[in-house]
């Protein structure tokens, strides 16, 4: 139908219920039509012009509308004495049923106390039911030919929630880990109040509530107080849908209902327990409805409502990892038959782990595989390439490398988990720890004899530092807040310069190579925890080094030809480790 069309349509079927409402009154109220004669359709439109002009739509509305002008006269509510005409009016927030159902309650009362009134309360109720079964199947202006909401329609006798009260029964207690002094332990967690809701205190959108232990479901009791019911077997009815479907309760079975919430069961992180911090676990949703008429004689509502319950699955996390300082080594072995020193292989100076989940004890493979197999390999190969560098430089023979290496060592221990204090309050993860970590130490010899320009020197090349992680952690915060908080509290950034010292060699010509000034280049790097690289929530543990390029200047002074000055090259700027511990 073309919208001009509909248009017509929806203008003739209003003015067809003007004229069946015109109708419908002189049958009830004879005496109007008497006295207004050939005025009495004109006062019809009138009265439904009032009624559009105040907020009323549904035709059922407008007719219970038009039904009081009939007791109390045109406009009644801008007459003196009718203020609480004006005032029902005036909730627009309100909807136009309510409105207009209060505005009939009042009316009854106000005739039950003019002892001198013309119309008795019992006739206007009586009345305003037989129009309501009339035009209670009707829709809106502008939308008749719509369907309706004739359920709503129908709703006369005042039906509304007075509270309803939400509280956590017979839940075992919640622990989460808890560090004083040296000692780790686990602390209960006080109990979560109970929410009541009433008009001042509406329901929220949103709630959210933590499971005892691994898969156990949220036991929630419901508590529904009726501030008035319109049929004691139909309202109020409650309704709870989750992931095993829906189950309902109406009338006196609502009164209180018992639900068994079940959180999603989170799964295993993909590279064994804790290797991964403060991974975030999804909730299972499940949605509370309500539902009443939402109609008093006077007063605000609560109405129908319902909110979505987020039940998280409250796993506690505590993980604790010891990494010993590797011995010093050499790096560089015999020389082949070019004269070059081949690398060996560097060797890490092992880990310990332990990994509980809510007190019970976790298998630590894949953390303790993680570091031993993850990190000490990843540094066992940037040294092989950087002995390699050094001992394939064209300048350098005699090349001897001695290292002091390590990432990640000494001691860290963590716990986390989601934490919350109300029903209404969405949880955070809480991350507590104490870290005493060195995050680098580095001591690396490099030496050898260096020949440039027909001269020769002795160099020894040297980069020495630590960097340090220390210091207790105490953080409760959401994304993306909480990353910001862990990487300025367990991560570190670090550069050590490198030094170099030249000692010349005697040459038959006499020539000296000296250095002409202070060597460049360093070794770069961070480490520590950072938000997950890998596709998933929480934080990784994390190491990466750079070399800079290392470059010396240098001078031979030639008692024949002169002076000589130049630049070597002693190492290439690379990439030598870049680790998370989701690389495995």
């Amino acid at each position: 139908m073309l919208f001009d069309d509909r248009l017509q349509a929806e203008t003739a079927a209003w003015q067809a219920f003007v004229r069946q409402l015109g109708d419908h009154l002189s049958g009830q109220w004879p005496a109007m039509p008497e006295r207004l004669g050939e005025r009495y359709p004109a006062f019809i439109d009138a009265m439904v012009e009032h009624g559009l002009r105040r907020g009323f739509q549904d035709a059922a509305a407008v007719a219970r509308w038009v039904n009081l002008c009939f007791a109390w006269g045109p406009a009644f509510d801008e007459k003196p004495g009718f203020s609480w005409a004006a005032d029902i009016l005036s909730q627009t927030q309100a909807g136009e049923w309510l409105r207009v159902h209060q505005l009939v309650s009042r009316s009854a009362l106000e005739l039950e106390r003019q002892a001198s009134a013309r119309l008795s309360p019992g006739d206007l109720l009586a009345a305003d039911r037989r129009l309501t079964e009339v035009f209670a199947a009707m829709g809106c202006h502008g939308q008749l030919l719509s369907a309706s909401d004739a359920e709503q329609a129908r709703a006369l006798v005042a039906c509304d929630l007075e509270a309803l009260e939400l509280h956590l029964a017979d839940q075992p207690p919640r622990f989460h880990y808890s560090l004083d002094g040296e000692a780790w332990s686990r602390q209960a967690v006080p109990a979560v109040a109970p929410w009541r809701l009433d008009l001042q205190h509406p329901l929220p959108a949103r709630l959210h509530l933590l499971s005892p232990v691994v898969g156990a479901p949220v036991r929630l009791r419901v508590r529904v107080l009726s501030h008035a019911v319109c049929d004691h077997g139909r309202h109020p009815a409650f309704r709870c849908t989750g992931p095993l479907g829906a189950s309902t309760w109406s009338g006196q079975d609502s009164r209180a209902i018992a639900l068994e919430l079940l959180p999603r069961v989170p799964p295993m992180p993909a590279w064994g327990a804790a290797t991964w911090v403060a991974e975030e676990t999804a909730p299972e949703y499940h949605k509370l409805e309500v539902a009443v008429c939402g109609l008093r004689d006077a007063g605000p509502v609560l109405g129908p409502m319902g909110s979505l319950v987020a039940v998280w699955p409250a796993c506690q996390w505590w993980s604790e990892w010891q990494r010993a300082e590797p011995a010093p080594q050499a790096l560089l072995g015999t020389a082949d038959s070019d004269g070059r020193a081949s690398a060996r292989t560097w060797l890490g100076g092992g880990s310990r782990a332990r990994v509980e989940r809510d007190g019970q004890a976790q298998d630590a493979g894949g953390l303790l595989g993680a570091l031993d197999k993850g990190l000490d390999t990843a540094s066992s190969l940037a040294l092989k390439r950087l002995a390699h560098a050094w001992a394939h430089m064209d300048e350098l023979k005699a090349t001897t490398l001695e290292a002091s290496w390590g990432q990640l060592l000494g001691r860290a221990a963590l716990a986390w988990g989601w934490h919350t204090t109300a029903l209404d309050q969405a949880p955070c993860m809480r991350v507590l720890g104490r870290l005493d970590v060195q995050a680098a130490l580095i001591d690396l010899a490099f030496r050898g004899t260096l020949a440039w320009a027909g001269a020769k020197a002795r160099l020894e090349l040297r980069c020495a530092g630590r960097a340090l992680l220390l210091g207790d952690l105490h953080l409760e915060a959401t994304a993306p807040r909480l990353g910001e908080q862990v990487i300025a509290a367990a991560s570190v950034d670090w550069r050590f310069p490198f030094e170099a010292q030249l000692a010349p060699l005697a040459a038959p010509g006499g020539a000296l190579l000296q250095a002409a000034g202070a060597v460049s280049g360093a070794l770069r790097g961070r480490a520590g925890l950072r938000p997950n690289t890998h596709g998933g929530s929480g934080f990784e543990w994390f190491a990466e080094v750079r070399l800079e390029a290392v470059c010396l200047p240098v001078v031979v002074l030639d008692p024949v030809a002169g002076q000589q000055r130049g630049c070597v090259q002693l190492l290439p700027e690379m990439d030598l480790l870049t680790w998370s511990l989701g690389d495995g």
